[in-house]
């Protein structure tokens, strides 16, 4: 038996050793971050006219064309995120600008201000700003 015994003391160090090593591996793999799933963004092209600004909650009333692939047309309210894009707003404003929607919801960006309906081509349905 005294043979094992010194065989096992011989041994014993570098098995602690691997054990130790094999713990600390499993442990910090399981502390490391798993990254979040990107969420898929769609992107649809808006137009319309701005008929209100609420600045507390920075969102356009946007009466809009239908939003192909989307929704249809209607006048709905769209948040802005871009300060810069927010302060350059005025009621009557005529817009196209793209809707980013995503399973966290949907917002209003790269705005850029549309050319005026001609005096010809006003209509009922197609009113000036």
């Amino acid at each position: 038996m005294q043979t094992r015994h010194r065989l096992d003391s011989h041994f014993a160090p570098a098995l602690f050793a691997r054990a130790a090593l094999l713990s600390t591996l499993i442990f910090l793999i399981g502390c490391g971050e798993t990254p979040a799933p990107e969420t898929a963004v769609e992107r649809y092209t808006l137009h319309g006219t701005i008929v209100q600004l609420n600045q507390q909650n920075m969102a356009a009333t946007i009466e809009h064309d239908e939003i192909v692939g989307w929704m249809g047309a209607m006048t709905m309210d769209f948040p802005v995120k871009d300060q810069a894009e927010w302060e350059k707003l005025q009621v009557g404003d005529r817009i196209t600008g793209t809707v980013f929607v995503s399973s966290d919801g949907y917002h209003l960006g790269e705005i850029k201000m549309a050319e005026p309906v001609p005096e010809e081509e006003k209509t009922p349905e197609n009113p000036a700003p």
